[in-house]
């Protein structure tokens, strides 16, 4: 992608989330998604983007671990 800055409606429509939860996004008090406010209106940088996007993957348990820690329980 090209570098520069992007409107509301397109990080929109590219987190599939709507406008206004990318305003409760940005106004967050933990972890604000980062924006610039020029003259009232929503700016952002995709790469700014995609890295706070990053901080909020929902990590997979590791099953394995469970399933044997479950089995020594029952041996016992």
């Amino acid at each position: 992608m090209e570098p520069g800055y992007i409107n509301l409606r397109d990080v929109s429509t590219r987190l599939s989330a709507s406008p206004r939860s990318v305003r409760a996004y940005v106004n967050r008090s933990d972890n604000p998604l980062p924006a610039y406010r020029i003259g009232g209106k929503l700016l952002f940088c995709w790469d700014e983007v995609e890295k706070w996007v990053e901080q909020h993957r929902v990590r997979m348990p590791d099953v394995n671990v469970d399933v044997d820690a479950l089995i020594d329980i029952l041996e016992k």
